[in-house]
């Protein structure tokens, strides 16, 4: 679906009607956005446990846009059409609007997706068993913190069978 989609988008768009004004524009706040973008997706990580390494693969990895782009992109354009059909300046706003969205997936798609492909192996590192216990660990402990600090009742399933082994058990400090 994805193909057909960027195929729409690209058909609508004439490149050589596209202003350089336009496209200086729409490269400034594409850069502006990005820069923004990466410095929010860092910093709402910033508390999650993850090494500088790894927040800074998550910006990388937030920074390519193309998929909702393409898919709202016309949405302008459309709207402009349906609404006001006699009015040139609406339809050319909305022209603007879209080959900005083809500019984000143009600039933001393959950027990204290198980035991420040269970033991973030295941002990144494979978990290891000590990982995966010590993750089940902080797991198991924040369950018993929340029960503890809200009086929630615990389900105990048997591994067997998936039944209780007791209908409703109060959480008594060991998980």
């Amino acid at each position: 679906a994805q193909p057909f989609l960027f195929g729409l988008i690209g058909a609508e768009v004439d490149v050589t009607k596209i202003q350089p004004q336009t496209i200086g524009l729409g490269v400034a706040a594409i850069v502006i956005g990005c820069v923004v973008r990466m410095a929010a997706s860092a910093a709402s990580v910033s508390c999650a446990g993850f090494t500088w390494k790894e927040r800074l693969f998550v910006a990388i990895a937030w920074l390519p846009r193309a998929t909702v782009q393409a898919a709202i992109g016309s949405t302008a354009l459309d709207t402009a059409r349906e609404l006001t059909p006699q009015d040139s300046t609406n339809k050319k706003l909305g022209i603007q609007l879209l080959a900005i969205a083809v500019l984000v997936i143009l600039i933001t798609a393959p950027i990204g997706s290198a980035l991420i492909s040269l970033t991973a192996r030295r941002l990144l590192r494979k978990s290891t068993k000590e990982d995966s216990d010590r993750d089940s660990a902080i797991e198991m402990n924040n369950i018993g913190d929340c029960a503890r600090g809200e009086d929630i009742e615990l389900q105990v399933c048997s591994a067997e069978g998936g039944e209780h082994d007791s209908a409703e058990r109060k959480y008594d400090g060991d998980v």
